[in-house]
């Protein structure tokens, strides 16, 4: 029997996908005036907050955000599945919206078949699952839902990401 085990490196290889160290970047484009005043407050709430914790890690601002306030805890939630999903935010009419996932970016994408192409070839030797710990989709997305579970054997998901 054969598992795959993709770590963070798989998310941070394929589509450049933050590592939890570099997940404040702050790397995405706001799409209108609330998602700019969002950032710009947890901007200002990561500045402070690691100058008060020099040593922390970003899970620990996570979570403080997430017991802090409502409103942080409402931030932080949206910036980091924000964060995650910029790479794959569809263009419409000169700007992004978080609504629609571009699963062409996804599908078309020579890392993702290179990666497609490793998994069928390692198929022959028994492959029975892939285990990842990314906090991210794009395992699913790229290779489709089809065998995915998280946690109930047997479990089949539906959606968009199907292939």
């Amino acid at each position: 029997m054969t598992t795959l085990f993709l770590g963070a490196g798989f998310s941070k290889w394929a589509f450049d996908l933050p590592l939890v160290n570099q997940l404040f970047d702050f790397d995405i484009q706001p799409t209108n005036e609330a998602e700019n005043r969002k950032l710009e407050l947890l901007q200002k709430d990561w500045s402070i907050w690691k100058n008060e914790n020099l040593r922390a890690s970003e899970e620990q601002f996570i979570y403080w955000c997430l017991h802090k306030s409502s409103h942080r805890r409402s931030r932080i939630i949206w910036y980091v599945s924000r964060r995650l999903t910029e790479p794959f935010m569809t263009r419409i009419q000169g700007s992004y919206t978080s609504a629609m996932f571009d699963e062409r970016v996804v599908r078309e994408n020579e890392r993702i078949i290179k990666i497609k192409g490793f998994i069928n070839s390692i198929v022959s030797f028994g492959l029975q699952g892939i285990l990842t710990c990314n906090y991210d989709t794009l395992v699913e997305c790229a290779l489709g839902t089809k065998g995915f579970n998280y946690g109930v054997v047997g479990e089949q998901l539906f959606g968009r990401c199907q292939r």
